[in-house]
């Protein structure tokens, strides 16, 4: 089987930030603007899925909405 590898990230591209484990309500505001601020300086442009700061019991948002942000992410 031959190893697929996808293009290198430059310049200009867009990163989708999604949470299909955790939601990133468990991470500070100051601890996601470092690592916002870290990406662009890289040159990179950072969005959010809509549901990233659902949760629930399981610190997670639910199945549906989760599923939805990976659609969502892979149009």
């Amino acid at each position: 089987m031959q190893n697929i590898f996808p293009k290198k990230l430059v310049v200009g591209d867009e990163i989708r930030v999604g949470a299909p484990s955790q939601s990133l309500k468990i991470f500070t505001e100051d601890q996601n603007s470092i690592s916002i601020k870290s990406l662009n300086t890289l040159g990179l442009i950072v969005s959010f899925a809509k549901n990233v700061y659902d949760i629930d019991y399981l610190n997670c948002g639910s199945f549906t909405h989760r599923l939805q942000d990976l659609h969502e992410a892979l149009r």
